[in-house]
């Protein structure tokens, strides 16, 4: 947690751009859904920088501490939340939320603030982690690793990486 919330207090200074015309429509979802294996604000893996700009827009911060390519889309609600992307040879390699961004969940149910339980309860099988601040639940597939974040008992944020990439963002 502290490490994301440094992240984005050393990164958010500089915005990359304003929004211009082309990035209206493009935003990051306000209620993001985390499809498990899939895809996460509906942003996957290995999408290139172009399609993350068409999507998402250009309005991003970038993270000054992170060992990759990092764009940080935050909210402006007051609260240090949004979600990130960072890239790997022009490809995302790893998407995660920032903050706990209220409204994000699964398909199946599961929403940030839930009871770590209901997320034990709906996906079998979870791998623990233990990362700087925070926990992470995590399931690998081919090619892809879901991961739920959880402070104290609670569902803090999600993440998807490729198995390469580590769990803790």
């Amino acid at each position: 947690m502290l490490t994301l919330a440094l992240a984005l207090a050393l990164a958010l200074p500089g915005s990359h751009t304003a929004p211009t015309a082309s990035t209206v429509t493009a935003a990051v979802p306000t209620k993001g859904v985390l499809a498990p294996g899939r895809s996460l604000g509906g942003i996957r893996l290995g999408d290139t920088v172009a399609v993350v700009q068409r999507r998402w827009g250009r309005t991003y911060s970038l993270c000054r501490v992170c060992a990759r390519t990092t764009w940080m889309y935050t909210y402006r609600t007051g609260r240090l939340s949004g979600v990130a992307v960072s890239f790997r040879s022009g490809r995302v390699a790893a998407i995660f939320t920032l903050g706990a961004p209220r409204g994000w969940r699964t398909p199946q149910g599961l929403a940030l603030g839930d009871p770590t339980a209901a997320a034990l309860h709906l996906y079998r099988g979870l791998a623990w982690s233990r990362c700087i601040g925070y926990g992470a639940l995590s399931m690998r597939r081919p090619g892809v690793v879901t991961s739920i974040y959880t402070f104290g008992e609670s569902v803090y944020g999600f993440a998807l990486t490729r198995p390469s990439e580590p769990v803790c963002q």
